[in-house]
């Protein structure tokens, strides 16, 4: 009976395989299957080398999605997404000591900046937080001008960092005092120019960003390894819940509706925690061979309109010493994005051989071999190497040397 069951499992084992073979027979179908194979992983593009040692930053450009921007700490450039081509579109290369730097408004490479934090785009233009301003580039003329000075530690002379609500009315931003923070509002749409402010306290906080309704900002505290989120109602802080985690230090973040991308500069990661969870736990943003294409992530961003989360990667090398930078578009598109298969075969066999480690019988390791054939045909370019992975797994397990 048991050998009867093994030929029947065997010959459904290879009339899948089979199958699959004489589909990829024709040209078109061909195309079809490379197709599938794309949507059904998460695709990692190197959109290129970035001429710059202090990248800083990235946003979208909605007025051209062929173009990302990119920032250093003294110039603006424009990448494209195809060609992999940069250029430099606004500032100067950077003049090395803060001290001798200038911030100046001007049209394209006639403008100067002093110390570039953060980059934001809106419809209406690019928001750069730089130093103690927030200034603005305009897609259009490329023409660069301050909307507003914001306040800066006089005696540790840290630059700020912060945010600007999607309708444009509103700006946050923290800045040190001492050896705590204090995060600050100022509406751009009122003839005051007095800040008003939001929340304070002991600890540093290292990057910001605005929940999809706005209704909560989000503070990393590089110093007590947390994200914060604080809700603001009439001024006052009304809620604060933290996300914390062992061997986590949070860095640049992006938001994409409940979903909250962190950057984790511990583990050289980009993690997702919901939003709405009161007691959140974190999920990879991608699968193990999406994340090993990620060395030192400095900053994340979502594209709305391309369904993809890019990532500012930074590769350093001690013979240089420096960092070479680069921007990696991860398509996030699907919903298989964690639970689909790397496509990294040592993985795969990995898993099947800790599931194979639980049989005791042919029959059931062939049974099992009809289910990984199932679930990982898309991986494997021919029948004939997804049933030599399989039963390599198999003869080698006690008792399986007669398959």
């Amino acid at each position: 009976m048991e050998k009867i069951f093994m030929l029947l499992v065997a010959s459904y084992l290879v009339a899948v395989t089979s199958g699959r073979s004489l589909t990829a027979s024709s040209g078109h179908q061909i195309k079809e299957s490379k197709k599938s194979l794309e949507s059904g992983r998460t695709t990692v593009t190197d959109l290129g080398e970035l001429p710059t040692l202090h990248a800083v930053g990235i946003a979208t450009n909605p007025n051209n999605q062929e173009q990302l921007i990119f920032a250093d700490e003294t110039a603006l450039y424009e990448l494209n997404k195809n060609s992999g081509k940069s250029e430099m579109i606004s500032g100067q290369p950077s003049l090395g000591l803060l001290s001798m730097r200038t911030s100046a408004d001007g049209t394209g490479l006639a403008a100067s900046f002093k110390f570039i934090t953060k980059i934001i785009s809106r419809p209406s233009g690019l928001y750069i937080f730089d130093y103690d301003s927030l200034r603005k580039y305009d897609y259009d003329t490329k023409k660069v001008e301050t909307i507003t000075q914001l306040p800066v530690d006089s005696e540790e002379n840290k630059p700020i960092i912060g945010v600007v609500s999607s309708d444009e009315n509103l700006v946050y931003w923290t800045t040190t005092f001492g050896e705590g923070h204090m995060v600050m509002k100022l509406a751009l749409d009122s003839s005051s120019t007095k800040p008003v402010l939001v929340t304070g306290g002991p600890t540093l906080i290292g990057h910001m960003e605005l929940s999809a309704d706005e209704e909560f900002l989000l503070l990393a505290d590089v110093e007590m390894l947390t994200v914060e989120k604080v809700k603001i109602q009439d001024g006052e802080v009304s809620s604060v819940t933290q996300y914390q985690q062992e061997d986590f230090f949070p860095g640049a973040m992006a938001v994409n509706g409940e979903d909250l991308y962190v950057i984790n500069r511990e583990m050289g990661s980009v993690e997702i925690y919901d939003i709405t969870d009161n007691q959140p736990t974190s999920r990879p943003l991608c699968d193990s061979a999406c994340l090993d294409e990620i060395s030192n992530p400095f900053d994340v961003i979502y594209d709305s309109v391309s369904n993809k989360v890019f990532v500012l990667d930074g590769a350093f090398h001690p013979s240089l010493p420096t960092y070479i930078f680069n921007i990696k578009s991860i398509d996030i598109g699907g919903s298989s994005v964690l639970q689909s298969p790397s496509g990294d075969v040592r993985h795969l066999m990995q898993a099947f051989s800790r599931w194979l480690s639980e049989m005791k019988s042919a029959t059931k390791c062939l049974f099992l071999m009809v289910l990984f054939t199932l679930r990982y045909q898309h991986i494997f370019s021919t029948s004939k190497a997804l049933i030599s992975v399989a039963a390599v797994y198999c003869r080698v397990l006690p008792g399986m040397s007669d398959i």
